[in-house]
């Protein structure tokens, strides 16, 4: 069996902990202080490219998640501690779970427990910095009942053609697998269309979008941008839909 396949030993801990899990009231303090960017995006939107802009402009912290599995080799380059993940034994993890001192956590495939530390939030509001991390849609909803300060912003690509040439230089895929993320997106843009609570940024322009993410922070809205980026999200949703 694969290191990385292991079932977690502490299982029965984490799933009692996690059943009622909330931070501490100390910590939701300083989270409700620290402005939050969740950024949110079907495969091939652009995500990673535009947090590393982001961080460029020294006025972002990037949240670094919790993770109990082993690090692992990406193209034979190894995960490194604080890069990828901060990788925690399950004993570290669970003693600070049990201390509050965790935004949100989840058990995976009954294999891992990844999550969100406050202790990353903390270095966040220590530096006087946004605080923004990617995240899936679904966790988005978990968040932003904990604080005011939550940003919860969907990157969108542009069109759909531009869109389906990044996904393929990406390297060889199998079509399976291909339909699989495409299938996601498609739920993704949905979910995110029906929640009401995502801000749109359609990433055609590197600069554009770093433009459009600063402004929304700032909460200079624009009710035009958001209204095309809305109708953009539908007709890719249309196109996805019409290629099953």
């Amino acid at each position: 069996m694969n290191s990385n396949d292991r079932p977690l030993k502490l299982i029965d801990s984490f799933t009692r902990v996690l059943a009622s899990y909330s931070p501490s009231p100390q910590q939701l303090s300083v989270l409700k202080q620290t402005p939050f960017v969740l950024l949110a995006a079907p495969t091939a939107a652009g995500r990673n490219t535009l947090i590393r802009a982001l961080l460029e402009k020294d006025t972002y912290y990037y949240i670094v998640s919790d993770t109990t599995r082993p690090p692992r080799s990406n193209n034979d380059v190894p995960e490194q501690d604080g890069h990828e993940y901060w990788f925690k034994s399950e004993e570290e993890f669970l003693e600070d779970l049990n201390a509050g001192l965790y935004l949100e956590a989840a058990i995976i495939h009954d294999q891992q427990v990844s999550g969100i530390s406050m202790r990353e939030i903390e270095k966040s509001h220590q530096a006087g910095k946004i605080a923004i991390t990617d995240i899936d849609v679904q966790g988005c909803r978990t968040l932003e009942k904990l604080s005011d300060n939550i940003i919860p912003i969907f990157i969108l690509p542009p069109r759909f053609e531009t869109w389906m040439e990044r996904l393929d230089r990406r390297g060889v895929m199998h079509e399976a697998e291909k339909k699989r993320r495409l299938a996601s997106a498609a739920s993704e843009i949905d979910y995110a269309l029906l929640s009401g609570t995502f801000t749109f940024i359609i990433n055609d322009s590197l600069e554009s979008a770093v433009k459009q993410l600063d402004a929304i922070v700032q909460k200079i809205d624009d009710t035009t941008l958001q209204q095309e980026a809305m109708m953009h999200a539908r007709q890719l949703l249309h196109e996805l839909t019409a290629k099953k």
